[in-house]
């Protein structure tokens, strides 16, 4: 499978905004709890996709926005750095 379809074979997605969503057929929904299986937060930088972490938690709610916003920096300060490293992006 490529890094392309295992993307939008993953349910979860951590949005940039610190929110988690679910993505169904038809539906999309925003999360109070960890949803089941993994879940995305893309590593982009300079507009160009690079990778994603994946995380899988345990059950129960989700960890405070504020501690959310710090993985999404993370991620962010990620693909900022390989975008300044001149590394070819996944098309």
């Amino acid at each position: 499978m490529s890094e392309a379809s295992s993307i939008s074979s993953t349910p979860g997605c951590h949005k940039h905004d610190g929110s988690v969503w679910l993505r169904r057929p038809g539906r999309v929904t925003e999360y109070a709890e960890w949803p089941d299986g993994e879940t995305e937060l893309r590593v982009v930088g300079g507009g160009h996709y690079y990778g994603r972490f994946l995380l899988d938690p345990h059950p129960g709610p989700l960890p405070p926005e504020r501690d959310r916003l710090v993985a999404v920096a993370l991620a962010a300060q990620a693909g900022a750095a390989l975008d300044t490293a001149g590394l070819s992006h996944r098309v």
